[in-house]
């Protein structure tokens, strides 16, 4: 089979902090194998039989012109709506979450603030006219915009595979990123690998300066990464060109651990309490309880110094910044 390998449905052994298996790439010697998460969704033989999309998606104009100033006043900040990767949460409550999206933005125009959804890839080609939806309800609130869930091309670590497959999986990944657009990608590793991922298969995405923008997440979710040497920094650039951002979660309200799980007060009096001229986005997922209305509660406590932009204006800005 080509590698890296493909594996579809979910696996769910081992629970702990999420599945320790769910990704495949740990589960063999090669660590050759990610998954597309899905378990619980039918139909994919239906929906694959459309062509498969081939030509690049328009994405909504950038909330920021590329050669906008970059202004030290400001917070510049990205939201972005995870769990992308999973068909089942796109066919399910990631529909739901963006039909009330739509409403709401269509009710209050002014309020419609920037947003950034991961969605899968593997879309293009198992289920088109799926993709081509969001993408048509993004049209419709001018302010929704999509990157690539974790780790671009499949669920994976990327940074634990060797040197070939890695090669191929930038090359899978940059073509995804063409097709839909975008230029920013959720990018997960197995915790203690950070450290050789950055040095080894981050810097490849610089080559071609496809991918630009990397959103991590250590796995396991609840122990923070320990790796990157971030100082009071909110990311790092690699190569000049690939902005790798801090990571920053949101899982709920209620949930545990706490500095994962901050209420809509406290998140926004954190973001807005960060030194003025900061670059950082929040990485939301809905496994503690978050909601989209928790989101929009966050945006309405924000000070009026934060700036909330898409993908490529944060990558911008953080390049611009230094």
């Amino acid at each position: 089979w080509p590698t890296p390998i493909t594996v579809y449905g979910y696996d769910n052994s081992f629970p702990i902090a999420g599945d320790l298996f769910e990704a495949e790439t740990d589960c063999n010697r090669e660590h050759n194998m990610g998954q597309v998460a899905s378990s619980g969704v039918n139909n994919l033989a239906y929906f694959s039989r459309k062509p498969s999309i081939s030509t690049p998606q328009p994405q909504n104009p950038p909330t920021m012109a590329s050669d906008a100033a970059y202004d030290p006043t400001k917070t510049y900040f990205s939201i972005v709506i995870g769990d992308g990767d999973n068909l089942a949460f796109v066919k399910g409550s990631r529909r739901s979450w963006m039909l009330e999206r739509q409403s709401k933005c269509a009710a209050d125009p002014d309020a419609c603030f920037p947003l950034l959804w991961s969605l899968s890839p593997n879309l293009i080609d198992n289920a088109p006219q799926m993709m081509q939806w969001y993408y048509n309800v993004s049209y419709n609130t001018t302010h929704d915009y999509f990157v690539l869930p974790p780790s671009g091309h499949l669920y994976s670590y990327p940074g634990m595979m060797g040197a070939d497959d890695q090669a191929r999986y930038v090359t899978a990944t940059e073509k995804d990123c063409e097709i839909m657009s975008t230029s920013g990608s959720v990018h997960w590793e197995w915790f203690g690998t950070w450290s050789r991922a950055i040095a080894n298969f981050i810097p490849q995405y610089a080559v071609n300066s496809i991918v630009q923008g990397l959103f991590p997440v250590n796995v396991p979710y609840m122990l923070p990464m320990a790796e990157g040497g971030w100082g009071h920094d909110h990311y790092k650039i690699i190569d000049e060109s690939v902005v790798l951002f801090k990571p920053k979660e949101w899982r709920g309200t209620s949930c545990t651990p706490k500095w994962n799980c901050p209420t809509a007060q406290g998140l926004a009096d954190e973001i807005s309490g960060y030194a003025k001229g900061t670059v950082t986005h929040i990485y939301m997922t809905s496994d503690g309880g978050c909601s989209y209305d928790d989101v929009v509660e966050m945006v309405s406590l924000l000070d009026e110094h934060v700036e909330l932009v898409d993908q490529q204006t944060l990558i911008n800005m953080a390049l611009k910044r230094g």
